[in-house]
């Protein structure tokens, strides 16, 4: 982020890692959470779309630590 905005809406120096750390909790909470509703699923239909749902984030978790 740049330094004259961070001054402008005062944030500090961390704020880039804080959004970071942020994305990272908020996408491994939503693949725990997609995990166990495929696992629940009564039907083969609602399995493969909530695998389908978890492939994203997963993806994105992925591209984040090869950068």
């Amino acid at each position: 982020m740049n330094g004259f905005l961070q001054n402008i809406i005062g944030m500090g120096d961390m704020s880039d890692s804080i959004i970071a750390s942020d994305l990272l909790i908020s996408t491994k909470s939503g693949v725990k959470m997609l995990a166990f509703a495929v696992t629940e699923a009564a039907t083969a239909e609602a399995r493969a779309a909530l695998s389908a749902q978890l492939c994203r984030p997963l993806t994105c978790m992925i591209r984040s630590w090869t950068l």
